[in-house]
C-alpha cells in the first residue's frame, strides 16, 4: 500500500488511479475505464485542468497507464462508489485533500520570524542604511567641492570680467 493516499505534484495536490484502485478495493483496469468514461463525459476543459495521464512499470517492469487526478477528478470518479466501505475511502480521501493542500498554502506563506531573526534582520538592514547614507554623504562633498572649484574664479578670469562689464557700461 503506498505511504498518502494525496500527494504534491506540482504544486497541486492529487491522487492517481492506481492509489484509487487500491483503496477501493477494484482493478486498476477498472479504475482506468472509470476515469475515461467521466473524462468522456466531463469534456476537454476539464480534463486538462483535472486529469494527466501518466504510466508507471508494473511488477513485470512494463510501462502501463495511470491517470493522475485532482480533488475535482477523484470526486467525479469515485461519485458513484457507494458501499459503506467506499463512503468512509472517500471521506479519508476527501480529508487527505484538505491536509495537503493546506500544507501547500503554509508552504507559501513567508515564514514569520522569530524576536531574534526580527532584530538580526533589522541591524543588517540598519548597518546597510548607514553605508548607504555615508556614501551619499562623501557623494555630497565631493560634488560640493567640485561646485566650488568652478565658481572660482582666479586673478586673470575675474580682471577679464571687470574689463567686460566697464566695456559694456562705457
Amino acid at each position: 500500500m503506498k505511504n498518502q493516499l494525496v500527494f504534491i505534484k506540482e504544486n497541486n495536490a492529487v491522487t492517481d488511479s492506481l492509489t484509487i484502485a487500491e483503496m477501493f478495493g477494484k482493478e486498476h483496469k477498472n479504475v482506468l475505464r472509470d476515469i475515461e468514461t467521466q473524462m468522456e463525459y466531463a469534456g476537454e476543459e476539464f480534463n486538462e485542468l483535472n486529469f494527466e495521464r501518466n504510466s508507471y512499470k508494473d511488477s513485470l517492469n512494463r510501462l502501463k497507464p495511470k491517470y493522475d487526478l485532482t480533488e475535482e477528478a477523484f470526486t467525479l470518479v469515485v461519485f458513484g462508489y457507494n458501499t459503506k466501505e467506499a463512503v468512509q475511502t472517500k471521506i479519508k480521501f476527501i480529508q487527505e485533500f484538505k491536509r495537503m493542500k493546506e500544507y501547500i498554502q503554509n508552504q507559501q506563506q513567508p515564514k514569520a520570524m522569530n524576536a531574534k531573526e526580527s532584530i538580526l534582520a533589522n541591524m543588517k538592514l540598519t548597518i546597510q542604511l548607514n553605508e548607504d547614507v555615508d556614501g551619499m554623504k562623501e557623494d555630497i562633498k565631493k560634488l560640493r567641492h567640485d561646485l566650488d572649484k568652478k565658481l572660482t574664479l582666479d586673478y586673470s578670469q575675474q580682471q577679464a570680467m571687470r574689463n567686460a562689464s566697464e566695456q559694456t557700461c562705457a
